[in-house]
């Protein structure tokens, strides 16, 4: 199934979807290419070139989802926090909106390498303590910290 949606300017949307969403950028459409994956709590889709959209599952609440979008409002603009879009609502729930990372992260490098030099374990070492510490600052603690968390 296809699914396409209509991104408008503004920051959120009250639409399905299936039908139009509200972004802060210029009237674009996307349109659902693949599923990038999927766990215990979300559904991530690829729209297009540069959006993914986060389908939270019944497992995570009403609640978990807002306070994920206080943190994502916090972080908007962190140089290596993915970027937040924004959020559509509709009669099924909430969608997250965020840029796309491809594509490589850490764990794909490491999988095609099988070992990283001593160098790059110092580079991404500092920065993933460097990134931890400030997101900390801002009250958030980043729960799914792994490899294939890491652009």
């Amino acid at each position: 199934m296809t699914t396409t949606i209509k991104a408008e300017q503004g920051n959120t949307g009250a639409s399905s979807r299936n039908n139009t969403a509200s972004n802060n950028r210029t009237d674009e459409m996307y349109t659902e290419t693949e599923v990038l994956g999927e766990g215990v709590y979300q559904v991530v889709d690829r729209f297009g070139d540069h959006c993914v959209v986060r389908a939270p599952k019944e497992t995570i609440s009403v609640t978990q989802i807002k306070q994920e979008i206080e943190h994502l409002e916090k972080l908007r603009g962190h140089r290596n926090v993915v970027q937040y879009f924004g959020v559509v609502h509709d009669s099924d729930g909430m969608y997250l909106r965020q840029e796309l990372c491809l594509p490589r992260n850490l764990a794909s490098l490491m999988a095609k390498r099988k070992f990283l030099t001593e160098p790059e374990v110092r580079y991404f070492g500092k920065q993933i303590v460097e990134d931890a510490r400030d997101i900390h600052r801002n009250g958030i603690i980043h729960r799914d910290l792994n490899p294939g968390n890491i652009f």
